[in-house]
């Protein structure tokens, strides 16, 4: 039923590819494995959980690059998903909004 909604690219033609196939539309991922497609919602990515979590904390850019002694166009870059922090800058930040990293960088929700 979902085909009818979007426009699903082809299935590869190769049975090894088939197993599981995943196209991203909107922020929902569909898989189509086998016969059925299934949807759900794809977690929001590091550039946007990190400005929501630094608007709910009343940060600035500003504040948050003197936390990581870093200027605030590092983390304006890291905003718009040009660049990506380090792993110990994820660290940093991770303890700084004390949530995970894998929540941080958007593995969980």
């Amino acid at each position: 039923w979902i085909k009818q909604f979007i426009n699903f690219p082809p299935m590869p033609k190769n049975d090894y590819d088939r197993s599981a196939y995943f196209y991203y539309s909107n922020n929902i991922c569909y898989c189509q494995a086998e016969h059925n497609t299934f949807c759900y919602n794809y977690l929001m990515e590091f550039k946007d959980r990190l400005k929501e979590l630094r608007k709910e904390n009343d940060f600035s850019q500003t504040d948050i690059a003197k936390r990581l002694c870093l200027s605030k166009m590092a983390i304006s870059h890291w905003e718009c998903g040009d660049s990506e922090p380090s792993i110990a800058q994820l660290k940093t930040l991770a303890a700084l909004f004390d949530v995970s990293v894998d929540y941080l960088i958007g593995y969980i929700d």
